[in-house]
């Protein structure tokens, strides 16, 4: 006889979490400003004990800073670092998307089939937790099956950065709209087994994302 299905309920740690996450997203809080145990447990209507661990995890996995006198702030980066950053991610992920090209097989490119059309569902979304989450797991199918592990984990530090990018751009629809065409151009590249544009096209689609968060950022100066 089968057993009964037992469906356990989402600690409000987690249902906490992923709600400041989606108010990050979607801008309710500016770069730079403090996010306090208080505000966020008004707020939702929640005590302080769920709250205070979903931003200690929000801090640990990078999407908030600790503040020198206490507390957290949504990640600020200067335009500078920004440049710095996408100088680096231009030596190093070009070089990935060519390894791909060597070795994605048709399971890598259905990875990729799939996460493009969880983003094409998602762009015309008002809200922009499912096209962030759909962009996150492009990336994954991307990077995180090529043999370079260490190649795999340098990229992986970028996670921060792509998580301010994301809060900052993805409210615009339109741009949705534009990554989910770049990446479809780069997936057939590399279903094509083409070295040269593969790479040629990760770096213009670096470039793009560069200029989309340079110009968010002075936007909301």
């Amino acid at each position: 006889m089968k057993s009964p299905e037992i469906r356990k309920a989402v600690p409000l740690r987690e249902q906490v979490y992923a709600a400041i996450l989606s108010q990050l997203r979607s801008g309710a809080y500016s770069p730079g400003e403090r996010i306090t145990e208080e505000r966020v447990a008004r707020d939702l209507d929640v005590s302080r004990t769920p709250v205070r661990e979903a931003i200690s995890q929000l801090h640990q996995n990078g999407l908030l800073s600790s503040r020198e006198r206490g507390g957290y702030v949504v990640p600020s980066l200067t335009v500078a670092e920004v440049v710095e950053i996408f100088e680096v991610r231009k030596l190093v992920e070009p070089h990935a998307v060519l390894l791909a090209t060597r070795e994605f097989g048709d399971k890598e490119l259905a990875a990729l089939d799939k996460a493009i059309k969880q983003e094409t569902k998602a762009a015309s979304s008002k809200n922009p937790d499912s096209f962030a989450a759909a962009n996150e797991g492009f990336r994954v199918a991307l990077f995180d099956s090529l043999s370079n592990g260490t190649l795999t984990g340098i990229i992986a530090q970028f996670g921060h950065h792509l998580q301010f990018i994301r809060m900052l751009t993805l409210k615009d629809i339109s741009l949705r709209k534009d990554i989910v065409k770049r990446q479809k151009a780069i997936r057939d590249a590399i279903a094509r087994r083409d070295e040269t544009a593969a790479p040629a096209l990760w770096e213009e689609y670096l470039s793009f994302a560069q200029a989309a968060l340079v110009s968010a950022m002075e936007e909301s100066q």
